[in-house]
């Protein structure tokens, strides 16, 4: 996945970026009516284009990443969701029981990704891929 950020900052070998957030917004036409289109976030790359101040910058990850994450913090939850409500329903006749289970899982696994995340090395592989003075 390309995009395109400005560098705001050049610290050592690396480069502080502020990038658009990608959002489902991307193709509506109201330009942050909603607030959500003007997010930036701040992205801290290896400056290996020597980029300067005011530079904008093309940035790209790794697509296959891009989907893992999207499916962990998306498609984990609901499929963990489905199953806590089918072990419930084996466990019980009560509908209130498998509902619950179903509502609680998906909050437990975002807690359990968040914890994750925070105590995992990895970071998300950011690189410059070309400079626009």
């Amino acid at each position: 996945m390309k995009q395109t950020a400005i560098v705001k900052e050049v610290v050592g070998d690396s480069a502080i970026l502020l990038v658009k957030r990608q959002t489902m917004c991307d193709g509506c036409h109201k330009e942050s009516g909603c607030g959500g289109c003007a997010q930036m976030l701040e992205v801290t790359v290896k400056n290996t284009l020597n980029a300067t101040v005011g530079d904008s910058v093309t940035i790209e990850t790794p697509g296959a990443t891009v989907i893992g994450v999207a499916a962990l913090v998306f498609l984990l939850p609901l499929i963990l969701s489905f199953v806590a409500y089918g072990i419930a329903a084996l466990l019980t006749e009560h509908t209130l029981y498998r509902t619950l289970a179903a509502l609680i899982t998906p909050a437990l696994a975002y807690a359990v990704i968040a914890i994750a995340v925070r105590k995992s090395k990895k970071t998300l592989t950011v690189e410059m891929v070309d400079i626009h003075s």
